[in-house]
């Protein structure tokens, strides 16, 4: 029997095949759900908290620029912001006019960026988010520099997944999803966003989890065989590559519980099931 709910009382269904269309519209449900974007935004805005974040993500991407006055202006930023917010970098910054800032300044942005994603590492989740934003909107040159010094923050994430608050649980999982969207959509960078991002995020144990969650979740958005699903398919290859071991247990164990699940509703063969896609897509990794 099929009990549905109703305002005016509830409405039951009697058929001989109950369980498995219990279980189609449970999976139904489930793909509407997925397919609800979060939130809609029609701008961003800057709230008090995330000023220190989002202004060091643009004082380091303008320090790359092929523009002397603007390195110098990004140079200021970043003394002002370390002042302002007493960001530890241990005095290695010297504000002045008169200061001329090289081209070549890769290695200094990048220790800069280490420094601060060791020492203040709270700023993690605004950074990240700004870095993103703002590598849409950057020449390919910047792309790089950006994929370079935004390294360093991606295993600050850890300690946002293993605090009891749903908010900043909910903000990894959209940062991540938005390094997804990167990975499909930015073609000319693809090959060092595998490197620089995915390869880096495998090294960390304790993300893998919930990166596997977003993997799939966008995969199924996409359909078993979309463009999409294959990109991240392609994208696990280089989270397994530095913990190989690890990343392919938890895939298995998912896969098991995936087929566990199909003794609830048994079909003649798997593909005919209704989460066959779903164990599909995991397979592909």
């Amino acid at each position: 029997t099929l009990t549905i709910a109703n305002e005016t009382g509830p409405l039951s269904f009697i058929h001989n095949d109950c369980d498995n269309i219990v279980q189609a519209i449970i999976h139904i449900r489930t793909r509407w759900e997925l397919a609800q974007p979060d939130s809609i935004q029609i701008h961003n805005k800057i709230r008090p908290k995330d000023v220190p974040g989002t202004l060091l993500n643009i004082a380091l991407l303008n320090l790359g620029s092929l523009d002397p006055s603007l390195r110098s202006a990004a140079y200021n930023l970043l003394c002002a912001l370390t002042q302002t917010f007493d960001l530890r970098i241990e005095g290695q910054l010297l504000e002045s006019s008169g200061l001329c800032i090289p081209s070549n300044n890769t290695i200094f942005i990048k220790t800069i960026s280490e420094k601060l994603a060791l020492k203040e590492a709270h700023l993690t989740l605004e950074f990240l988010e700004e870095c993103v934003e703002g590598f849409r909107n950057s020449t390919i040159e910047l792309k790089h520099l950006c994929l370079e010094y935004m390294t360093t923050w991606l295993p600050n994430l850890t300690r946002f997944c293993k605090q009891n608050d749903d908010n900043k649980r909910a903000k990894v999982s959209m940062i991540l999803d938005k390094l997804i969207t990167l990975t499909i959509e930015e073609d000319d960078m693809y090959p060092s966003i595998q490197a620089k991002i995915w390869s880096h995020i495998g090294q960390v144990s304790d993300l893998l989890d919930i990166v596997l969650d977003c993997f799939i979740k966008r995969s199924v958005l996409g359909g078993l065989g979309s463009l999409q699903a294959e990109i991240l398919a392609d994208t696990a290859v280089a989270l397994a590559s530095s913990n190989a071991l690890l990343f392919s247990r938890k895939v298995i164990g998912r896969l098991c519980r995936l087929i566990e699940k199909t003794c609830l509703s048994p079909t003649p063969t798997l593909e005919q099931h209704l989460i066959w896609d779903d164990i599909a897509i995991l397979l592909r990794y």
